[in-house]
């Protein structure tokens, strides 16, 4: 039984996932957000003492009193080390933003009272070194004290350092192996003598210049220093490092969801002899050379750009653009009498509904004559669909039409067999007319509506149907009597417009021969 528990635990240990591994507050000697202070926010009272005055500013977010500036001619912050800086294992985070492409300290470490070359133990942080471009991290290490050298290492990234861009840069040192990330990216991993570091030298360390014979002052802001008293892992310096640096590039005017015909503005900050090259879906946005980008349409949106060389990408922005619901409603009758039911139903699916009776469902049930219409929301694209009116459906006459007289009112000679459609609508004015239309004694429409869009009836005539009688039925007298509507159709490439009467007492007839 015990070794079934050992070995579950054994399992558990070797499977946990990898963020076990991670804890930001282990050996962590100095914690330094900038939040409206320099304090240390550790626990370690390790608090920055100003000098020559550097002042809070924005961070990488645009957030106001979250990051420091300095301002290139001497401002910088002091921390006295107690001896927490002075171990012989340690990593530095640290985010940074510079206007200058001059050689400038981010961190420095050493007895600043000594003059160059003397200053025993010692650690640099630097960006423009001009024989080595880029990030910089020297580390001069010792045995016993802190005047002593035993060896040192010296690691850079090789590249180039933009004006104007956030960066984040992680040092780790093991005492085996000297690291230098960039970015989240490991840009050097050098093999270092078995030397003790920074062990025993317990002197101040700055932020933002080195010592007073080779100032190197930093000119930009700095935000988000940690100092461990060992080496991060992997898990660790990925979490750290996360590249939103990229995101602060681009400001986002508006929401990058939004309806159809709406508009987002991308935009990055305005810089001289700089190209903006703006990518769509991965393809060039050729005409769009300016720092922002209106768009319209959905996909997936960058920004790259060139500075004299140093080029950036900004992070990928996707955007989505909603359609608007379709305002078509609809319906299976415009007519109701007493104890009907008449069904409305918005067209489109998968919506949100709100009708003017209040009710929220996609299908109205009618029972009463009115003018009802309907909003209809698309994840937040809301559009209101015509009125439909739903009128008193009027007594069927009393007459039926089967005894009714048959008057012929019209003939028409046809010399093909193509197919006539026949378009009956109100004649001048809408007052409640309902036909019904027969073709050969067929019933083609069964009391409709007459309106001013067409009721449409389609003729087709051929050999063996070489006649076909349109019968046109009164339902109703409307509220003018009588019954009159107007067919418009095409016969033989000329339009033939015929005025139709029809009453309780007579069936109007049309007869359409073929030649």
């Amino acid at each position: 039984m015990k070794s079934i528990i050992l070995f579950i635990v054994l399992l558990f240990f070797f499977l946990k996932p990898s963020y076990a591994q991670i804890n930001l507050k282990s050996g962590l000697v100095a914690y330094y957000p900038f939040n409206g202070n320099a304090n240390d926010e550790s626990g370690n009272n390790n608090h920055c003492e100003p000098v020559n005055n550097p002042v809070l500013t924005t961070d990488r977010y645009n957030v106001p009193n979250a990051a420091y500036s300095f301002n290139g001619k001497g401002s910088h912050f002091r921390i006295k080390d107690k001896g927490d800086f002075s171990s012989p294992r340690f990593s530095i985070v640290l985010w940074f933003y510079t206007q200058s492409k001059e050689l400038q300290s981010l961190v420095g470490k050493r007895d600043f009272a000594k003059s160059a070359g003397t200053g025993g133990s010692q650690y640099q942080m630097f960006i423009n070194y001009a024989p080595y471009p880029g990030v910089g991290s020297n580390v001069v290490g010792n045995n016993s004290t802190c005047n002593s050298i035993t060896s040192s290492s010296y690691i850079n990234t090789r590249d180039q350092i933009c004006n104007a861009s956030w960066y984040c840069v992680i040092v780790t040192y093991d005492g085996k192996r000297h690291k230098l990330f960039l970015n989240g990216e490991l840009k050097r991993d050098e093999k270092t003598a078995d030397f003790n570091s920074l062990l025993q030298c317990d002197k101040e360390v700055r932020i933002g210049n080195w010592w007073k014979l080779d100032m190197q002052n930093f000119n930009g802001k700095i935000d988000d220093i940690r100092w461990y008293n060992r080496a991060l892992n992997n898990d660790e310096i990925a979490k750290l490092s996360t590249a939103d640096f990229e995101e602060s590039a681009l400001k986002i005017k508006g929401n990058t969801t939004f309806c159809e015909g709406d508009s987002v503005v991308l935009e990055a900050p305005k810089a001289n002899n700089t190209d903006y090259n703006w990518y769509h879906n991965n393809t060039a946005v050729e005409k769009e050379k300016s720092n922002f980008l209106v768009v319209k349409k959905p996909g997936a949106y960058q920004l790259k750009t060139n500075s004299k060389g140093c080029k950036q990408n900004s992070k990928i922005i996707p955007v989505t653009v909603i359609k608007y619901p379709s305002r078509e409603v609809m319906f299976s009758s415009t007519l109701i009498k007493k104890g009907d039911t008449v069904i409305l139903k918005a067209k489109e699916d998968n919506a949100t509904y709100l009708w003017n009776d209040k009710s929220t469902q996609q299908q109205l049930l009618v029972q009463t004559p009115g003018d009802y219409f309907v909003k209809i929301d698309n994840k937040g694209c809301a559009v209101q669909s015509d009125t439909i009116t739903i009128k008193q459906k009027a007594d069927i006459l009393p007459v039926p039409f089967t005894k009714r007289n048959n008057e012929l009112i019209k003939s028409f000679e046809v010399t093909d067999t193509a197919l006539i459609v026949l378009n009956f609508h109100d004649y001048r004015q809408e007052d409640g007319d309902i036909i019904s239309v027969y073709v050969n004694e067929v019933e083609i429409l069964k009391e409709q509506l007459l309106s001013k869009k067409p009721l449409q009836v389609p003729v087709k005539l051929s050999s063996k149907t070489p006649v076909a009688e349109v019968k046109i039925v009164a339902e109703n007298l409307g509220r003018i009597p009588p019954n009159t509507a107007m067919m418009e159709t095409v016969i033989n490439g000329k339009k033939q417009v015929v005025q139709i009467v029809s009453s309780g007492q007579k069936n109007a007839i049309i007869r359409i021969k073929l030649k």
